[in-house]
């Protein structure tokens, strides 16, 4: 099969291109960066029309997006625009290279405002933050544009090499960041009181679905999420454990003004239809575990 990855040089995309390789896939890779692991690569920026005749592929793998930590999440205005925009251009791409099949990664915080966790259209566009906005219009569109399309929604991916290899990425992101103050500061700074919870996939788990989803004609809505619940202190003490360094906490609980509502250990039910269960079990074994493009 012929796959196109879009953002295939970020987080979930390298470990992605690797796995669908493996299974003996075609990789066309998408990114504004420069990448080299794909077996063909477009150097593109996405918020641009593209413009290239004579591809062809079965599937596009749309990952590309512009995502941060809660803050930038919350805050970030145009995140809306820039959303639909990169999902337009590759649409008509797609069309034109006569794609059959559209995956969409989108995101569990289309949630925010109501704790359904329905396998389903979305059925409001209540969503508060720009982030969770962005990805409610782009599901909407996705559902518009193509009749054979998937809608991923992922809680928070994690894994070594975004945490210590892809240096410049992803710092606003909560492992990552805290990972940096430990290895920097003498004091770890958390924002909200601590007790706010996340729930963690890691990220070679979420590359194993779309590699299953291929396997599938079914299309819809899949909600992904792992068992690794937890409160940002007791990531914390798992993170310093893991760094084997220990500093004390001081929570900013004037935050917790940002924080989007809880995230619950929902049902996966069309998800585990298709024979999927993560199998990274606990933050210490995620970031033990080493991606096969990290040297």
């Amino acid at each position: 099969m012929r796959i196109l990855v879009t953002g295939s040089n970020g987080f979930l995309g390298r470990e992605l291109v690797h796995k669908l390789q493996r299974h003996n896939h075609t990789v066309i890779g998408l990114d504004k960066d420069f990448e080299s692991h794909s077996d063909q690569f477009i150097h593109h920026d996405l918020s641009e029309p593209l413009r290239i005749s004579g591809a062809t592929f079965d599937v596009c793998i749309h990952l590309a997006s512009y995502v941060g930590g809660f803050l930038h999440n919350a805050s970030t205005k145009g995140l809306e625009n820039y959303e639909l925009t990169l999902l337009k251009n590759v649409a008509r791409f797609s069309r034109a290279s006569h794609c059959s099949r559209f995956l969409y990664a989108s995101t569990i915080n289309v949630f925010e405002k109501n704790s359904l966790f329905c396998e389903t259209p979305l059925p409001k566009l209540d969503q508060q933050t720009p982030y969770a906005r962005a990805k409610a219009l782009g599901e909407r569109f996705v559902e518009e544009s193509f009749s054979h399309f998937g809608i991923v929604r992922m809680t928070n991916l994690f894994g070594r090499s975004q945490a210590e290899k892809l240096k410049g990425r992803g710092t606003s992101h909560v492992i990552p960041e805290l990972l940096r103050q430990i290895s920097e500061s003498t004091e770890l700074e958390v924002l909200g009181d601590g007790n706010q919870e996340r729930n963690f996939l890691h990220v070679s788990d979420a590359a194993v679905f779309y590699r299953l989803i291929l396997k599938s004609p079914q299309r819809g809505w899949f909600n992904l999420r792992s068992d690794l619940q937890l409160s940002i202190k007791d990531l914390s003490k798992e993170l310093m454990k893991w760094k084997q360094k220990e500093l004390p906490i001081r929570f900013r609980p004037e935050y917790l003004r940002y924080e989007p509502n809880p995230i619950h250990l929902f049902n996966c039910t069309a998800t585990n239809a298709l024979g999927w269960k993560p199998q990274v079990s606990s933050i210490l074994e995620g970031l033990e575990r080493t991606s096969p493009f990290v040297s």
